[in-house]
């Protein structure tokens, strides 16, 4: 997403994003339009079989005030959690995204089409014009009446990135106003924009401190490294949540980078300015920076090595492809750190 509205942004055009809430989507999916995509995708016959056998014995009752009602048949909605569920939920959608795509609206780079993002039920669309995500956003209200999907207008957003934007617009989703808004969330991340997108560290800040301030008010008397372990365990991946597939600012990791430092200064008593990276390593851990760059480069290297269209589209936009030689000589051989340094990045790339 960063990466496809930097380049239209580069290129003075603006791109409009909206954000679409589908309520209690996996719950609303029909069993009788999912298991005719699946026979239209041509799933073998016994394992659309096999699922039909499964889904007309799901069955379920109303407790009120201690009184079960009788029980009823479930004809919709897939278990939330099962192992099975995403992917059916993804056959459900397909055709969604198949609509958009050839739809001619929406960001193109070339003939790869970015102009739908969408994991699991949360729905993020762009476009570089109004008209078009306009138009996207009545092929998402005619699928969902069709696929007996509902979204929820009221968390439902619209923004615009870049210098041109538009005055006293509206749009419509569902016959309904959309508001406008200069920041979004999703999938748990928030996202100021305006002549760009910037990630807003911001709620993050908080939680982390909020954690480690708990765990630490509660191990009181304990050892410095079980103190240490335990902010590890709980706290730090409040902090690197989602951080590799995220381009921070230098300002937002100058954020984090304090936040991950207070933890070890609140542990050990340091003040407010004394450096704590001598002491991060020797606990066996590295600083907020090359912790931001080993996630970031585990990400890309994932993506670029499993998926061809990904790895294209990351090669097309000049993103440097780093191995773990290359984090070594940046940060070990440049810096100067020592061996510790260098067990610890390891210790990390081989977890991650």
């Amino acid at each position: 997403m960063q990466n496809v509205i930097d380049y239209f942004v580069s290129r003075r055009s603006s791109v409009y994003v909206a954000t679409i809430d589908a309520s209690k989507a996996l719950d609303r999916v029909d069993h009788n339009v999912l298991f005719h995509k699946l026979i239209k995708r041509g799933a073998p016959c016994c394992f659309v079989s096999i699922l039909c056998n499964w889904y007309s014995k799901l069955f379920s009752c109303v407790r009120w005030n201690g009184v079960l009602s009788s029980f009823f048949n479930v004809k919709c909605g897939v278990r939330q959690g099962g192992i099975l569920s995403p992917f059916l939920f993804n056959v459900y959608v397909d055709e969604l995204i198949e609509s958009l795509r050839i739809s001619g609206f929406g960001c193109y780079i070339g003939d790869s089409f970015f102009g739908c993002i969408m994991y699991a039920d949360d729905l993020l669309l762009l476009s570089p014009s109004l008209s078009g995500i306009q138009h996207m956003m009545g092929l998402c209200s005619e699928y969902a009446k069709v696929h007996c999907l509902v979204y929820n207008v009221k968390k439902t957003c619209c923004t615009v990135i870049g210098k041109q934007r538009p005055v006293n617009a509206q749009l419509f989703l569902e016959q309904q106003v959309v508001t406008w808004t200069d920041r979004f969330r999703y999938l748990g991340i928030d996202f100021n924009c305006k002549d760009t997108v910037e990630v807003d560290v911001a709620a993050v800040r908080k939680s982390f401190y909020a954690a480690c301030n708990n765990i630490i008010a509660k191990s009181r008397g304990v050892m410095e490294p079980v103190a240490v372990q335990l902010v590890k365990s709980y706290c730090l991946p409040l902090l690197v949540y989602c951080v590799g597939a995220l381009r921070l600012t230098s300002s937002a990791i100058r954020q984090l980078s304090v936040c991950w430092n207070d933890a070890f200064r609140k542990i050990f008593n340091f003040k407010r300015f004394e450096s704590v990276r001598t002491l991060q390593i020797e606990f066996g851990s590295i600083d907020f920076q090359h912790l931001y760059d080993l996630y970031r480069w585990v990400f890309l290297k994932s993506i670029g090595s499993k998926c061809v269209y990904w790895s294209k589209f990351v090669s097309m936009l000049n993103i440097q492809f780093h191995i773990c030689d290359d984090l070594f000589d940046k940060y070990v051989v440049k810096t100067g750190f020592n061996c510790s340094f260098k067990a610890c990045v390891r210790e990390h790339c081989r977890y991650m």
